[in-house]
């Protein structure tokens, strides 16, 4: 590996050289004694009191939009309000086709609808994941997904409002979201948060925000909300859901089972969970696609005891060894507990444990550092142990950002009953505008194994090199080229 360093320094001190920071678009606190009636309409007279704000960009163009989107945004002590007006010269042409709340909007050219959405970072994570996202649709459908992954559950989730109303000259959609449905700092001084609005224009598939991100999502450029006098955390308060089902089984004798998951906020920013004997049969399963793949495909996870902080469990990408923690290896289990959240500004941390009792036990640890928003690194643990099979792995990662390029690597050890093996991976990645490239080198060992963990390939010892050109075309028959390609040198 040593020969492999003088071209990794080069490429670093490229990136030093040509890296570039933006500057965050600011956004004062406007804090109400009364609040407006959330009906859709934003002709509320409280509403007046608060400055709008506009400016949505074509992240990919570079340039504002034609058709603008104006924003209002304030608080109290109980709730954040928001109000948007989406103007639109073809109402007639305005698409919205969901109605099952949190479904997870699309912007697929076949499946897209008109949306708008606020995201609150609230521990200035400058990531999507550490960013709660509150979205609606023309016609009132909302759709939620809160930072650090939450369960669909509403007992557990927190409900908040939204609705929507066509117009003359567009739409508009106005939303109150209570602030114990976020985590955020526990402080008496006023705060500033990450935020970004959001809005897709199906009619022309256009995609706009208001703090300009850039095509590659660079979520360090998003905007800032200042001066915000938060109240106090709720207090912690267990939530325990129960459940009982009856039936027969093969021999037509009456069956029982119980259970229950629970879910305590220690903290504004720890939360522990637990279940006891779930019920995932009653769970809507992810369907994988049928197509051909020449690896096990990654299939999503809808089960609320693997959903809740799934985020602080995360570890390893698709260009990276591998996924670290895919929970689908865990089909189910007696007992199972959970503690994930922030240590402190810097530190995050997840802990699980899953025992299914007398055949198998299964252990995550998860701890990332962000010394700042440009630097992070972290340790990660994984351990099975069961009758026939007893394997565990343990990562070191770090990566570090210098506006479009970045450096990470990451290096782990595995031990497959009784037999220990290595993986390493390290890449450079540029992103600007259109374009996405990455340079890595990885050398992961045949018999490298994550025990409850997703792994491409192993056996692999060499060079790997990917380049993608995506371009939206704002009109015509073709409505998105995208160019890719790929190169690999194994050394085995």
């Amino acid at each position: 590996m040593h020969r492999l360093y003088p071209i990794f320094l080069l490429l670093l001190t490229c990136a030093i050289a040509f890296g570039q920071e933006g500057t965050k678009r600011p956004l004062p606190a406007i804090k109400l004694e009364t609040a407006p009636v959330i009906d859709g309409d934003p002709s509320d007279e409280v509403w007046k009191k608060v400055e709008p704000v506009t400016g949505f960009w074509d992240i990919q163009e570079g340039k504002l939009v034609a058709e603008q989107t104006r924003v209002r945004l304030a608080y109290n002590a109980t709730h954040i309000f928001v109000a948007f007006e989406m103007t639109d010269s073809k109402t007639d042409e305005i698409i919205s086709k969901e109605t099952q709340e949190d479904s997870r909007f699309t912007n697929d050219a076949e499946l897209a609808e008109d949306t708008v959405d606020v995201r609150f970072d609230t521990f200035s994570t400058n990531t999507s994941g550490g960013s709660s996202f509150f979205s609606i649709n023309s016609i009132g459908t909302k759709s939620a997904n809160l930072a650090g992954g939450r369960a669909k559950k509403t007992e557990w989730k927190g409900d908040w409002l939204a609705f929507a109303k066509r117009t003359p000259t567009g739409w508009t959609a106005e939303m109150q979201i209570p602030w114990g449905i976020l985590n955020y700092p526990n402080q008496k001084a006023a705060q500033s948060f990450g935020i970004n609005f959001f809005r897709y224009h199906a009619r022309l598939k256009l995609p706009s925000y208001w703090a300009n991100i850039g095509p590659q999502g660079r979520e360090e450029l998003q905007g800032i909300w200042t001066g915000v006098e938060t109240p106090a955390p709720p207090k912690p308060k267990l939530s325990v859901l129960p459940y009982i089902i009856t039936g027969f089984d093969a021999k037509t004798r009456p069956i029982v089972r119980t259970g229950f998951d629970a879910r305590f906020p220690l903290s504004a920013e720890m939360t522990a969970v637990g279940s006891v004997n779930p019920d995932f049969g009653t769970i809507e399963g992810a369907v994988e696609s049928v197509g051909f793949s020449r690896t096990e495909r990654s299939v999503v996870e809808r089960r609320p005891f693997f959903l809740e902080g799934q985020n602080f469990f995360r570890a390893g990408e698709g260009y990276d060894i591998g996924q670290f923690f895919y929970p689908r290896r865990i089909r189910s289990f007696d007992i199972g507990t959970k503690l994930y959240g922030k240590l402190n500004k810097k530190d995050s941390i997840g802990i699980m444990q899953t025992m299914t009792i007398g055949e198998r036990l299964d252990a995550v640890v998860n701890w990332s550092h962000k010394e700042s928003p440009f630097e992070t690194y972290g340790i990660f643990t994984n351990v099975k142990a069961s009758r026939a099979d007893n394997a565990s792995v343990a990562s070191a990662n770090y990566q570090k950002e210098w506006g479009k390029f970045a450096f990470s690597t990451r290096y782990a050890q595995s031990n497959d009953n009784g037999k220990s093996a290595l993986a390493s991976a390290n890449t450079i990645w540029y992103s600007d505008k259109n374009n996405f490239s990455f340079l890595g080198y990885n050398d992961t060992n045949d018999k490298f194994r994550i025990p409850d963990g997703l792994i491409g390939f192993t056996g692999i010892k060499g060079w790997e090199f990917y380049d993608e050109l995506t371009y939206q075309w704002r009109g015509g028959a073709v409505q998105e080229s995208n160019s890719e390609f790929s190169y690999s040198h194994n050394n085995k």
